[in-house]
């Protein structure tokens, strides 16, 4: 999700859960290029987290 001038997903460690939306307990994470966004998106898959 685009927010102003960073893209952001939400992240839960514990559950190794990545949200593309705000949800509360879980730790917002911003990238300030689309490119880099979508790498960590990328490497989280990779390790095994679940996207909502």
């Amino acid at each position: 999700m685009e927010n102003g001038n960073s893209y952001l997903i939400w992240v839960n460690w514990d559950t190794q859960v990545v949200s593309f939306h705000a949800v509360e307990g879980y730790e917002p994470m911003p990238f300030y290029s689309r490119e880099n966004w979508q790498a960590n998106i990328h490497i989280l898959l990779l390790e095994g987290f679940r996207f909502q």
